[in-house]
């Protein structure tokens, strides 16, 4: 048996000397008993202040505590104040099997209770059963600990990843096979104008322009046959009908569909089908204004050289030759050969030497 210290609190002075006699005979350390209440509680107190830095003061590992004691001080508020400053399991002792202060015992949780005359059978079970069922609460007090540990750690990761979601720069949703809307971050409600509650279970196609429903069917088709990343443009609309260029980009692992920018790859689900689609949307409008502005300033430019009043062209120049980019339409007229025919022409084709160099 581990050398265990009992602390015995009981005014009657005959019986705490046969509870303390009986106890070393069970292999106890049992110090000398104490008379009231308050004794046991600065003789605790004392102990737990320095424990830390005095290893060789021990605390008692049980205390048998007299419910009625002596002085101003019952039992129960000793026992209330002293497990208030260390974790000590008490054993309550009373001399009626009825006493009234029982109910009010039992705000203590004590690990068990004594009639007197407290005989050694009973001394022995009820101290066995006392240390226990403190080794369980002990052990169960440490797994919620460590529960508790990781749950303030899961809902710090957890609050990471919402930010991390929801303010991503791209938008994120997921679809249902059916292409009913499942999840989106902020982002995506932002894009399309819609709050996220009144989003959820809306058609995917509720939002694309009718005019590029076709590539989202295409789109959707080869993502399902090949289950391969799958990319495509189109043309979305807000809730408010302002119309948005969008790069779209799904995967489907368990839960995606939504475009902007599409990138997209299946995951199947039991009959090979995907069952829900993760897409990333980003907005490209900006950029798509940008390549229609160049492509018609290219067509003006286009316009403008090819029927330009005067001789215009634009060559490469390289240490063995001059190579015709682009020629005005007008050059027909110089030299018989119109400008759509001298481009990838060398100077030195078209034109005298000293002219060509």
């Amino acid at each position: 048996m581990e050398n265990k210290t009992i602390l015995i609190v009981e005014d009657d002075g005959i019986l705490a000397v046969q509870l303390r006699n009986m106890l070393i005979e069970l292999g106890y350390s049992v110090p000398e008993p104490m008379a009231t209440g308050e004794e046991a509680i600065a003789a605790v107190a004392a102990v737990a202040a320095v424990a830390a830095v005095r290893p060789d003061l021990i605390l008692p590992d049980l205390i048998l505590m007299d419910i009625q004691l002596a002085g101003e001080m019952d039992g129960i508020t000793a026992a209330g104040r002293i497990c208030s400053v260390a974790d000590i399991p008490i054993v309550f002792l009373t001399g009626f099997s009825q006493d009234p202060l029982l109910q009010r015992a039992k705000t203590i949780a004590p690990y068990g209770y004594l009639i007197k005359p407290v005989s050694l059978r009973e001394l022995t079970a009820t101290i066995e059963i006392a240390f226990y069922k403190h080794s369980l609460d002990r052990q169960l007090k440490e797994i919620n600990n460590e529960l508790c540990l990781a749950q303030v750690e899961l809902n710090a990761a957890r609050a990471r990843y919402f930010d991390l979601y929801d303010m991503a720069p791209v938008g994120y949703c997921t679809l249902s096979e059916k292409g009913l809307i499942g999840e989106a971050n902020l982002t995506a409600t932002a894009l399309l104008g819609v709050a996220r509650g009144a989003l959820i279970k809306q058609p995917l196609t509720r939002f694309i322009h009718p005019d590029d429903k076709d590539i989202w069917y295409q789109h959707r088709k080869q993502l399902i046959e090949t289950g391969e990343l799958q990319e495509c443009e189109l043309r979305m609309l807000k809730n408010d009908g302002t119309v948005f260029w969008t790069h779209l980009a799904t995967s489907a692992t368990h839960g995606t569909a939504f475009w902007t920018h599409l990138a997209t790859s299946a995951a199947h689900g039991a009959v090979g089908e995907p069952s829900v689609y993760s897409t990333v949307m980003s907005d490209i409008t900006t950029r798509r204004r940008a390549e229609e502005l160049l492509r018609a300033s290219n067509e003006l430019f286009s316009l403008f050289f090819r029927h330009s009043p005067i001789y215009i062209y634009i060559k490469e120049v390289t240490p063995n030759q001059s190579i015709v980019l682009q020629a005005s339409d007008n050059f027909g007229q110089m030299i018989g050969i119109p400008g759509c025919e001298m481009v990838g022409k060398a100077m030195t084709e078209l034109f005298p030497h000293d002219f060509a160099a």
